[in-house]
Parts: C-alpha cells; structure tokens; sequence
C-alpha cells in the first residue's frame, strides 16, 4: 500500500524551481552541446557568479578555448581555480594543465588574482608545479588546449 504522505514528501522536490544556478547550469549544458557559445557564456557566467562550481568549471573552459569569448588562460585559470577549490576534480586537472601552458606574467596575473579571492576551505587543492624562469624559445609553437582531457595538441608538431 502507497502512503500518501511519503508520496507527497517524494512530490515535493518536484514541483519547486530548480535553483538559479542550477537553471542556468542546465541552459549552458544545452546551449554548450548546440555549439551556441555566446548562449553557454551568459548562462555560465550567472551560475558562477551566484557560486555554482560546475558552471565556473564550464565558465573557465570556455574562456580556456576561447569559445563564444576571446582565449584567456589567466582569467580560465581564476574560474578553474574557484571550481578546484569547490572541489570539482577536472577543474583541478585543468587549472594545472593551464599552469603549464601559462607563461610567467600570465602565472603572476593569476596568482594576484587568487590572492584577491577569499579562501573556500571545502577542498585542499594539490601543489601548483614550480613556476618556470625561462623564456620561451624563437621555436616555440601555439598549442590547443583540448577540454577535460588535459591533451595538449600542438599544431604541426609529431
């Protein structure tokens, strides 16, 4: 026999509005999966500035790719670092492989940035790598970054 107050009590969640940012987390997914770049962008961008680490994961690789926004890996790196921190382990991977491909006053901009940003004790984040003094080489290539994976293609490389 069914009891009608568990039914209502399972019901309940059911009939209440999703939260923002879980809305808006939802709408970039889609729009992400539709390739409408500039649609993901405005609805990441609501649900990480109201705290959705997922959304500031997505948030932070769009602008990793510059997809539906110009390629920034400093202000990737500030988005991945806050999902990181929310405990989010592709943003962890990410925010490290960003540090590698970073050069060093894009590193220094990020570390400013963080130092801005008031500390989340919900996730230990592991140790950033060692930044590099060196300059990069007259042989030096662009890479590209591949999302999630942490892949680094460089075009016209073996």
């Amino acid at each position: 026999m069914v009891r009608p107050l568990a039914c209502l009590l399972l019901a309940v969640p059911l009939l209440l509005p999703a939260p923002p940012a879980a809305a808006d987390y939802a709408k970039g997914i889609a729009a992400y999966g539709q390739a409408d770049y500039a649609t993901a962008l405005h609805e990441f961008s609501a649900g990480a500035a109201n705290g959705d680490p997922q959304s500031q994961y997505m948030l932070g690789t769009l602008y990793e790719m510059g997809l539906g926004v110009k390629q920034d890996f400093v202000e990737a790196w500030v988005w991945q670092s806050k999902a990181a921190r929310a405990g989010i382990p592709e943003a962890i991977d990410a925010r490290n492989t960003l540090e590698g491909v970073m050069t060093p006053p894009q590193r220094a901009e990020a570390a400013a940035a963080e130092a801005m940003t008031p500390p989340v004790a919900t996730a230990e984040l592991p140790p950033a790598p060692p930044t590099d003094t060196t300059t990069p080489s007259e042989t030096s290539r662009p890479i590209q970054l591949v999302p999630r994976t942490g892949t680094v293609v460089v075009p016209g490389g073996e």
